[in-house]
């Protein structure tokens, strides 16, 4: 913002002089009294990560000086009224500050307010100063409620000059009247970039999944301009609201001038939301942060359908009877014959399985069809198939094909196979599909050796259950 506090916000200096507010002063972790030290990273991912850590954006934030009206000129500041000191006495106002700490890089701010006496409908404004008092950067939030328990308010800051900074922050009533001040919450010093950091570049593809639950790669290519004996390469991951959600991190690291690396991270995401990537080369003790890139690659992840559709409809094949409530008749079925088994079925270990009277029969025959009307047209679907075998025991005996929608689902399938060579074991397979423009759903059995088989058939997805 480039304003000067010895105008309008010496006049806050002088009220929050007179107030004792308790201050803890942290940069890092560690206060700011000592030199600043660099955790040690453990082997498994942990919240002890040495960097970055999370940040939470408690607010929308508006960057300019809420005291000054967009002009330096004394004329146009907000006039200040002091603060009850009582209510000043009350406030804890401490900061830290993270990452990069380097011009042009990410550096992240943190700001925790706490108060003895509860506040509604405050402003919360954490700034930085340089060494001139000049106000180089603000970030303020309203309407907030503090309490005992200390409030984080967060950022990500990118510094523009090398120097010594410090975090100041203040507590407002919403007409901009100051309630308490904190000089210097925290210090720091931002460095310049050196050639090292500049001799390296990152760039992330993105894999497979797309889906919630479903693992994607991510594949980042480091290149190093310069010979590198030891180093970290590290990968992280974040969300939509700047949480960390993966971190992985290649110990000694050794590059020859000109080299590309790549490092392959799996990721399996469990919530639909935007990500990020971001990547860090560091010294080998991760003392010195040589490279830092805040996004690699963006992508978004969207619910997985599978997860939230319900059973539309569950047909019990080559049965006169549900056998369950929940399961339909033999229906849907064009040709094929009814057998049946009774012998018990080992249900165990078989995820989504029906209840066991269903793999007490089946549809069987050299080709038969399963044509499910009713959909919604051009619709995504789950094909839940139930499968038992009951008469051959050697893998290769009976396979066949399943096709839906003339589409290839499932290329000799083998139950006996699948059931890890065992009779009389539940066998559950997943397919997905889009409906035809009618709203069908064509299920096409077809033997390759022996006969095709099909013990129960579920329906998943939105809308109405079909009848």
């Amino acid at each position: 913002m480039g304003q000067n506090k010895t105008t309008a916000k010496s006049r806050m200096r002088h009220v929050a002089s007179k107030l004792t507010v308790a201050m803890t002063i942290m940069v890092a972790g560690v206060t700011a009294t000592g030199p600043l030290a660099v955790a040690q990273p453990f082997d498994t991912i942990a919240e002890t990560e040495p960097y970055p850590l999370d940040n939470t954006v408690v607010d929308a934030a508006i960057d300019t000086a809420p005291y000054m009206t967009g002009s330096a000129s004394l004329a146009d500041e907000q006039p200040f009224v002091a603060a009850d000191h009582d209510a000043a006495q009350s406030y804890t106002m401490t900061a830290k500050v993270s990452g990069a700490k380097k011009v042009t890089r990410t550096t992240y701010i943190s700001g925790y307010v706490a108060t003895e006496t509860p506040a509604r409908d405050v402003i919360v404004s954490v700034e930085i100063y340089d060494t001139n008092d000049t106000q180089v950067y603000q970030k303020y939030y309203t309407g907030q409620t503090l309490g005992r328990t200390a409030t984080e308010y967060s950022y990500e800051y990118l510094p523009q000059q090398e120097g010594d900074f410090t975090v100041d922050i203040g507590v407002y009533d919403k007409d901009w009247n100051l309630i308490a001040w904190q000089d210097a919450a925290a210090e720091f010093t931002i460095d310049p970039v050196t050639t090292a950091q500049e001799s390296y570049s990152a760039s992330t593809a993105v894999q497979g999944g797309g889906l919630t639950s479903q693992t994607m790669t991510l594949t980042t290519d480091v290149t190093a301009q310069r010979t590198t004996e030891d180093s970290v390469v590290d990968v992280e991951v974040y969300n939509a609201t700047g949480g960390r959600v993966l971190q992985k991190y290649f110990k000694q690291q050794a590059f020859a001038a000109g080299e590309t690396r790549s490092y392959d991270v799996a990721f399996t995401p469990t919530s639909a939301e935007d990500y990020v990537v971001k990547v860090g080369v560091f010294s080998g003790d991760w003392s010195e942060l040589y490279h830092w890139t805040d996004g690699t690659a963006r992508f978004t992840v969207e619910l997985n359908p599978i997860f939230t559709f319900r059973a539309l409809t569950s047909v019990n094949a080559g049965a006169n009877t549900g056998g369950d409530e929940a399961w339909h008749a033999d229906r849907y079925f064009v040709g094929g014959t009814s057998v049946t088994s009774s012998e018990p079925v080992n249900l165990e270990d078989s995820y989504g399985a029906a209840p066991a009277a269903v793999y007490s029969t089946s549809r069987q025959g050299e080709s038969f069809d399963y044509q499910i009307t009713g959909l919604d047209p051009d619709k995504y679907y789950v094909l839940r198939m139930h499968f038992n075998e009951s008469e051959v025991s050697a893998v290769g005996a009976r396979t066949f094909d399943v096709h839906v929608n003339n589409d290839l689902a499932l290329s000799a399938y083998d139950i006996f196979k699948e059931a890890g060579q065992k009779q009389h074991k539940a066998v559950v397979n997943e397919i997905g599909h889009v409906s035809d423009a009618e709203g069908n759903l064509t299920l096409t059995f077809t033997g390759v050796a022996g006969e095709a088989r099909l013990a129960g058939i579920e329906v998943l997805g939105y809308g109405e259950l079909l009848g």
